[in-house]
């Protein structure tokens, strides 16, 4: 009886589980590789837009990703590999180029939404000097972000950089022309 009981509190656990991501379930497709185990999200099937919430240039704002099924954390629903082989992975544009709002996913919130890093209680801002010839801007150079499922761990030394991480999500910057949209999905090439 009591072993009946256990395995009935698994299964409510489990579909309340299920339930609870079915507003926002991806869609799989099996990949060309031999292992017919394997899955892959189809980031482009998700039709993934973002929803603003509270007043831009506030501590308030925020921004959420959502796809035709519902609200998803960009951060923790979208995989990190676009394409494993290529070395092609998915990156979630927190600042993008030539702007100077400093923002950022927030592990700490349900959904993880993008929002502005506060300093003293206000939003902060970065002023990059134009260093480059033919860019009139004053912010970003680059587009900038992170991998989505990373985590820098703050009490691991790092073995490329030997230093310790900071207990946040991967930091990753893409130099193409395009100035992507805060939120976008993109992806990048690792070229080392």
């Amino acid at each position: 009886m009591y072993l009946l009981l256990v395995l009935a509190s698994c299964i409510c656990t489990l579909n309340a589980f299920k339930s609870h991501h079915d507003n926002y379930e991806l869609q799989t497709n099996e990949t060309d590789s031999d292992d017919d185990d394997d899955e892959y999200i189809d980031v482009d099937a998700l039709n993934i837009t973002n929803v603003e919430k509270g007043t831009k240039n506030t501590a308030d704002y925020k921004l959420y990703t959502k796809t035709q099924h519902g609200f998803i954390s960009a951060y923790h629903d979208i995989p990190i590999n676009r394409d494993y082989q290529e070395k092609i992975f998915n990156m979630i544009v927190e600042i993008p180029k030539g702007t100077n709002a400093k923002m950022a996913i927030s592990l700490g919130e349900a959904l993880n939404p993008i929002k502005h890093v506060l300093k003293n209680g206000n939003p902060e801002y970065v002023h990059v000097p134009n260093l480059l010839p033919n860019i009139n801007h004053t912010g970003y150079i680059w587009n900038y972000g992170a991998l989505p499922n990373t985590w820098e761990n703050p009490t691991e030394i790092d073995n490329h950089t030997g230093l310790f991480g900071d207990g946040e999500r991967m930091d990753v910057v893409e130099i193409g022309n395009r100035k992507a949209r805060r939120g976008e999905i993109i992806q990048v090439k690792k070229r080392f």
